[in-house]
C-alpha cells in the first residue's frame, strides 16, 4: 500500500492562494490611491513613476504566487518550483524596493515626500522589510522540503 501524501503542498497552496488573492486586491487598491493621491497631493513625478513600475511587478508577483498556490494544491510536479520562484521574485523585489526606495529616492526628494519619517529611520527599514518578507521566506522553507518535493512527484 502506497503511503499517504503530505498535506503540506495542500496546506501551503491554500494559504499561498489566501494570500496572494489578498495581495493583489491590495496592489490594485494602493495602485488607483496612489494615482489619486498624486494628482491631490502633488506627489512627485518621480515617486509616482517609481510606485506604478512596482505595482506593476508585484501584479506579475502577485499572478505567479496564486498560480503556485493553484499548483500545490494539486499537487503538481511543477509546484516546489513555481513556489520557490514567487518566493526568490518576491524577496529580490522587496530588496529592490528598499534599496531604491532608501538609496535613491528619499536622498534625491527628500523623506517627508516619500514615506512618513518613522519609516525612514533605521527601526522603520527593519520593521518593513521583516514584515513583507516573513511570509515568502516561509513559503521557500517549506516548499524546498523533501517530503513536499515527494508529495508533488510520486502520485
Amino acid at each position: 500500500m502506497d503511503e499517504p501524501r503530505s498535506p503540506i503542498p495542500r496546506a501551503m497552496g491554500t494559504l499561498m492562494m489566501l494570500c496572494a488573492g489578498a495581495g493583489l486586491v491590495w496592489t490594485v487598491v494602493v495602485m488607483f490611491q496612489g494615482e489619486l493621491l498624486k494628482e491631490e497631493l502633488g506627489m512627485h513625478r518621480l515617486v509616482a513613476r517609481v510606485a506604478l513600475i512596482f505595482s506593476l511587478l508585484d501584479l506579475a508577483i502577485g499572478v505567479l504566487h496564486l498560480f503556485a498556490g493553484l499548483l500545490a494544491i494539486g499537487y503538481k510536479e511543477t509546484a516546489p518550483r513555481r513556489a520557490v520562484q514567487y518566493a526568490v521574485l518576491r524577496i529580490a523585489s522587496i530588496v529592490a524596493w528598499l534599496a531604491v526606495t532608501y538609496g535613491y529616492l528619499i536622498p534625491r526628494v527628500g523623506a517627508s515626500t516619500v514615506a512618513s519619517q518613522s519609516i525612514v529611520d533605521g527601526s522603520g527599514v527593519a520593521m518593513t522589510a521583516g514584515f513583507y518578507l516573513i511570509w515568502p521566506i516561509i513559503v521557500l522553507v517549506v516548499m524546498t522540503r523533501r517530503e513536499v518535493k515527494a508529495s508533488c512527484t510520486s502520485f
